[in-house]
This record gives structure tokens, C-alpha cells and sequence, in this order.
């Protein structure tokens, strides 16, 4: 999940930028956090090593 972030974070920063998100980004970006949101515990793996 962190990986996920980080390049959502980047994205987002390098759109910022070029001179902010266009509308194409920011669908891309929902579709991505929606995707995180709707998925339930038992789909995320655990990081590796904490287990």
C-alpha cells in the first residue's frame, strides 16, 4: 500500500508542477483511491516481514 502512495504522491507533485492536475489525472487518481477503499481486509496483503 505504501508503494501505491507513493507513486499517487508523486504523481499528483509532478502534475502540481507541470501546472495542476488535468481532469484525465484526477479521475485516474479517484479510480486508484476508490480501488483501495472498496477492497476489504482480507484482500491486502501484509507487508513483507511483519508477519
Amino acid at each position: 500500500m505504501d508503494v501505491l502512495v507513493d507513486r499517487l504522491e508523486r504523481l499528483v507533485v509532478r502534475e502540481y508542477e507541470r501546472g495542476g492536475m488535468t481532469a484525465t489525472t484526477k479521475d485516474a487518481v479517484d479510480r486508484a483511491l476508490d480501488g483501495l477503499t472498496k477492497r476489504g481486509p482480507a484482500d491486502r496483503t501484509p507487508p513483507e516481514g511483519s508477519t
